[in-house]
């Protein structure tokens, strides 16, 4: 090998990587840490509950709360356009605030239920008053 100083080095031969720790079957790791428990026995379930009755399954998360009356006015407040819904979607938002106060649930699409019935409903009001004011008499 010359020592050219414009040539690349030569890569050295490939070796395995060393183990990270010793392994021995011993019982001891290599890292003074105990090994095994010496009287350790095999996992085992919690014994059955007296008369074969098991308790019900638990789930980890709760349920997904929601307040019908709420969802029913705010979808009411939507379609108020239609005459009967606006004082529908009113009715229903006040009773979805009396469940959401009790619950904590839904007390938003109560408001906006009975926001949309009151515009919609002060709206076809305005429109019958403006028809009836502009109408042609016929007397």
């Amino acid at each position: 090998m010359t020592d050219d100083p414009y040539q690349p080095p030569q890569p050295a031969p490939y070796q395995p990587p060393a183990p990270y720790g010793p392994y021995q079957s011993s019982g001891q790791s290599g890292y003074g840490q105990p090994g095994p428990y010496p009287n350790a026995q095999p996992y085992q379930s919690a014994p059955a509950y007296p008369g074969g009755v098991q308790p019900p399954a638990y789930s980890p998360y709760p349920a997904p709360q929601s307040n019908g009356l709420a969802v029913a006015a705010l979808i009411t407040g939507l379609a108020g356009f239609f005459c009967v819904c606006a004082p529908v979607a009113i009715g229903l938002g006040i009773g979805g605030l009396s469940v959401a106060r009790r619950t904590g649930v839904g007390k938003g699409m109560s408001i906006a239920g009975i926001c949309l019935g009151t515009a919609w409903l002060l709206a076809i009001v305005g429109m019958v008053l403006y028809a009836l004011a502009h109408a042609p008499s016929t007397f």
